[in-house]
């Protein structure tokens, strides 16, 4: 469908096929989990000014039933509320893994990344990470 032209009338077709664009871009919108306040769920809506991902290396050495801090650096230009971080392993290594952010500001995350009892720690781990600012 091309723009409206002056003076053409407009007909239900053209305006069925235009809201089912508004909705179509409606429904394109980012959405992030859900809250569920007193049995009743509803869907949290982010606006964010900046989104942004990388992959950072993990430069500690992982020991079974242990713990390793990482740090991770960016530039921000807005305050951060919220950072996703998945461990990214190198050749289908099997290891329990767990990862705890500690803090987050405009500049990085600090946190830890958590290994199981009895688990061989994979030598070579990347952390994927997305940040979400306000």
């Amino acid at each position: 469908m091309g723009a409206f032209d002056d003076g053409t009338p407009l007909d239900a077709a053209a305006l069925q096929d235009l809201d089912r664009r508004l909705t179509e871009v409606k429904s394109s919108i980012p959405k992030i989990g859900q809250t569920v306040i007193n049995n009743n769920t509803s869907v949290t809506e982010v606006k964010a000014k900046h989104i942004f991902g990388g992959l950072a290396p993990l430069t500690g050495k992982l020991t079974a039933g242990g713990r390793t801090g990482f740090s991770i650096e960016w530039k921000a230009d807005s305050q951060p509320i919220s950072v996703v971080i998945t461990p990214m392993l190198a050749g289908g290594a099997k290891a329990s893994l767990t990862v705890y952010v500690e803090s987050m500001n405009q500049n990085g995350c600090k946190g830890y990344v958590y290994t199981a009892k009895g688990d061989t720690p994979p030598t070579n781990l990347g952390l994927q990470y997305l940040v979400i600012c306000s």
